[in-house]
């Protein structure tokens, strides 16, 4: 039966590998470092990857191929480009997927055209073209290197009238040490703040409904959080593995507020802090 079992599961997995690999060979159009897939109805294009080439600072994702709009920026297409210090939107550019853009840690901000339905910029910021979600949060935004090392943490003040933080918009946002949120955010989607593990204050608002899953994981700055009481949602692991914050006072009453798994920080292999319920 055990052996069975093995079976079975590297069957799953190699199954599930094929099915990732799939994607890989769809055609591709490459124009200069940049490659491309259409799109499933044929009618434009999605960026798909991006190779880093030492020295140049600046990614300008075209309006058109082959005639076509380039429409769309697929998932891990902008990652680990350490040279990029701004990523220009064309005018076409209307789907960004959640994983599209990452772990750029020089990455200094956002140029978006001004006729784009969807997105716009604030002070380097992406945001949706309504400002009511903050996309991606470049992570060398007015942050100081020298020779690739960090000089000194910043902090940023999320405008008035966003509602949401997008899934991983400050992922690994490694140069901020405050964040300040607005008196409008309702709702913080999952890993917003993954691994900014630099941000010592963060006050979370009153009206503020949802945290996501894994919101604030690895967020080992933090030392003390209090959770509104109007939060209706805590997913899964929302501050896992964020050591140092060991006093949470939870002002949501008990019977409102559903809580995911294991979404205390953890202090040690079993150990979880306890709540003060306010």
């Amino acid at each position: 039966m055990k052996k069975l079992s093995i079976v079975l599961l590297c069957a799953a997995l190699l199954g599930a590998l094929l099915t990732g690999c799939l994607l890989d060979f769809r055609p591709r159009e490459r124009v200069d470092n940049m490659e491309f897939v259409r799109n499933d109805d044929g009618q434009g294009y999605t960026l798909v990857g991006v190779r880093n080439v030492a020295g140049e600072h600046t990614l300008t994702i075209p309006d058109e191929l082959n005639g076509l709009p380039v429409t769309g920026i697929g998932a891990m297409a902008i990652m680990r480009s350490d040279d990029l210090r701004v990523i220009e939107f064309g005018a076409n550019l209307v789907e960004l997927h959640g994983w599209a853009i990452n772990n750029n840690r020089f990455l200094q901000e956002f140029v978006v055209h001004e006729d784009n339905p969807a997105f716009t910029t604030h002070d380097g910021v992406l945001f949706s073209a309504d400002m009511t979600r903050l996309v991606v949060y470049p992570n060398a935004n007015t942050a100081v290197y020298v020779d690739g090392e960090l000089q000194a943490t910043v902090s940023y003040t999320v405008p008035e009238g966003v509602q949401t933080i997008a899934h991983a918009a400050f992922y690994h946002a490694i140069a901020l040490h405050e964040v300040v949120l607005p008196s409008t955010l309702r709702v913080i989607e999952t890993r917003a703040f993954h691994g900014a593990v630099h941000i010592e204050q963060l006050n979370l608002p009153e009206g503020l409904a949802h945290i996501g899953n894994d919101a604030f994981l690895r967020m080992r700055g933090l030392t003390q959080i209090t959770i509104p009481s109007t939060v209706r949602y805590i997913g899964d692991f929302a501050f896992y593995q964020a050591e140092n914050l060991t006093n949470i006072t939870i002002l949501a009453p008990y019977e409102q507020l559903t809580q995911g798994r294991r979404w205390l920080p953890e202090t040690g292999p079993l150990s979880a802090v306890t709540p003060v319920w306010g």
